[in-house]
């Protein structure tokens, strides 16, 4: 102890022994008797405690709440511990096959998508052109779906069609190629 801590510890003996002095006697025999009891009891702790336990925490640590660790003081069977790791193996296999589960999906993804774009008829250029994303985001909706011709549309087809048969007027000439 540093002078500074004797000194205070002298002071507070004598505060302790001025209060137990004033004390009536019928309490200070009750609180003797309660003294006694709690130290009988810490003897007893301590005895039946393990090693790393701490005596008279009942519940808080060591003993009691199961909440003391797998040191050389641990009290619980060899089998439950076995249990525990047995418990946590299966657990990490799990997430581990789950992770690896996972991974082949992804890789049967991008195998597909490779398959799909190597057998497609479209050049590699048209597949990494931006605009050709856009077309292929844009084209179906462009595209209409077609309806049955109608009457007037075979007529006007037909008119279209015997125009291009008729011979040219007689005063057209044709322009030589050149």
């Amino acid at each position: 102890m540093t002078p500074s801590e004797e000194e205070i510890a002298g002071k507070l003996r004598a505060y302790l022994d001025k209060a137990a002095a004033e004390l009536r006697p019928g309490l200070a025999y009750r609180l003797q008797q309660a003294r006694a009891q709690a130290l009988s009891r810490l003897a007893e702790n301590a005895q039946s405690a393990p090693s790393g336990a701490l005596a008279g925490a009942h519940g808080l640590i060591g003993a009691g709440a199961g909440g003391g660790s797998f040191g050389a003081g641990d009290e619980r069977p060899v089998v439950s511990k076995g249990k525990l790791w047995l418990a946590a193996a299966v657990l990490a296999l799990t997430i581990l096959g789950w992770q690896q589960w996972v991974a082949w999906q992804e890789l049967a993804e991008v195998e597909d998508l490779d398959a799909q774009i190597l057998t497609s008829e479209l050049p590699i250029d048209a597949l990494v052109d931006r605009g050709f994303h856009l077309f292929l985001k844009i084209a179906p909706s462009l595209a209409e779906p077609e309806s049955p011709p109608t009457a007037a549309d075979e007529a006007a087809e037909g008119n279209r069609a015997s125009a291009a048969d008729a011979p040219a007027p007689a005063g057209a000439a044709a322009k030589p190629a050149e």
